[in-house]
């Protein structure tokens, strides 16, 4: 499938924390916010996490910068640069552990990950579930109004898998400050499984852990923050991806998903309106992108914001 891009004008808005940071990553925010909110004991013992790679280094590093213990378990395909990464930040203030398991399912990692912190203490954080990294990401939509309330017509939120706690997080911060922003919602046709299966996983168990107070998944969110969902076939991902290249020096795999249904005609409504997309820079949420694409999606992001 071919199709010319509508032209677009796009303009920078400020920098935000992760533009100047190593891990060019929006989960950067949650894992600050939940590494800071935790308590003396749970620092003292320490968090553990799953990941395919970035998402891993990204809380190694800020393990390493809080000195709190930090456990990454990672999947027998990742590669030995992942390892060589999160093993950097081990020294004698900081304590950096990475399991690498016999499997390639996420799923079983997230289970093996499950037991692994009941059995020895251990928080599990959770990049897309847990509460404090919902609320850590729910600040890229406070800094949006903070920056452009007065001119935004619409803001695009994509996902890579069903009931995205991160996207619905932001979906909430902005409807309830600002409600007659239209919030949109996209995804694409063929989901990230990986990420799905642990969801459902979370979902069904809410994480199995004995923690103070209940560790809940926020669910049902799209019905009340997110006006309109839309999905989105790969190909105009594909075109989107060049898209961004090609206009604006810009890789990133969430906001060629969010473009896609302007270029396809699928979101016509908005021509002449203020639309904001968030980057999300490097994620774990990869698995249904094809490996050719893969080097491309990874390079640095050059902008935040932009607006069409």
């Amino acid at each position: 499938m071919t199709s010319s891009a509508p032209e677009c004008d796009a303009e920078a808005a400020n920098e935000t924390p992760e533009t100047g940071n190593e891990s060019g990553c929006l989960l950067t925010r949650g894992v600050i916010y939940t590494l800071q909110q935790l308590s003396r004991p749970q620092k003292t013992a320490g968090v553990i996490a799953i990941s395919t790679g970035n998402f891993a280094s990204i809380l190694c590093y800020y393990g390493w910068k809080f000195r709190i213990a930090v456990t990454v378990v990672i999947l027998d395909s990742a590669d030995d640069e992942v390892l060589e990464l999160c093993e950097q930040y081990s020294n004698s203030v900081s304590s950096i552990n990475v399991i690498k398991i016999k499997s390639d399912s996420l799923l079983e990692a997230h289970k093996f990950a499950l037991a692994y912190a009941i059995k020895h203490g251990l928080v599990y954080l959770d990049s897309y579930n847990h509460p404090n990294m919902i609320i850590g990401q729910a600040t890229v939509g406070l800094e949006i109004l903070e920056q452009m309330c007065d001119s935004i017509d619409a803001v695009i939120l994509p996902t890579t898998f069903n009931g995205c706690s991160l996207t619905e997080g932001m979906a909430v911060a902005i409807k309830r400050r600002a409600p007659e922003i239209q919030v949109i919602k996209v995804k694409p046709n063929a989901i990230d499984r990986n990420m799905e299966g642990v969801k459902q996983e979370a979902l069904r168990n809410e994480l199995n852990i004995p923690v103070r107070g209940r560790y809940f998944c926020y669910d049902n969110l799209e019905k009340s923050f997110i006006d309109k969902c839309i999905t989105i076939d790969q190909a105009w991902i594909d075109i989107a991806t060049e898209y961004l290249l090609d206009t604006e020096s810009v890789c990133d795999l969430h906001a060629s998903i969010a473009l896609a249904p302007i270029l396809s005609g699928q979101l016509d409504n908005l021509k002449g309106k203020s639309v904001i997309i968030p980057l999300f820079g490097r994620t774990d949420s990869m698995d249904f992108v094809k490996a050719d694409r893969y080097a491309m999606l990874i390079n640095a992001i050059n902008r935040r914001y932009f607006t069409l």
